[in-house]
């Protein structure tokens, strides 16, 4: 039990670490706490064995929900207007591409 609460705390200081460089960056802290959580995974150079599905599933929702809720928070409303005509062109064309490939898809199954 000493072995995980010295890992994990080591991990939650590794993110207080990172807390400059994502100021630098413009970067979301949890986001870069997510990338170094993924270099320490199984598949990653720090080989940690983690075989828990539902718990990394529910800790990356919940990461992804606070990183878009925060970078929600800090995005100033100048800076939307201008992405309002660029995003609602993407998003149309976006779903026209993706009905047409699905519709190609669909009728060749």
């Amino acid at each position: 039990m000493d072995d995980v609460l010295i890992f994990v705390f080591s991990l939650i200081f590794m993110g207080i670490l990172l807390a400059p460089l994502s100021k630098k960056i413009g970067a979301p802290i949890l986001l870069l706490v997510l990338v170094g959580a993924m270099l320490v995974g199984e598949d990653g150079p720090g080989g940690v064995d983690f075989d828990n599905f539902e718990a990394a599933y529910t800790l990356g929702s919940l990461a992804l929900a606070v990183i878009l809720f925060a970078g929600g928070l800090e995005t100033r409303f100048s800076d939307l207007r201008g992405a309002k005509f660029p995003a609602a062109i993407l998003a149309t064309f976006g779903v026209v591409v993706t009905a047409a490939i699905v519709g190609v898809t669909a009728s060749f199954i």
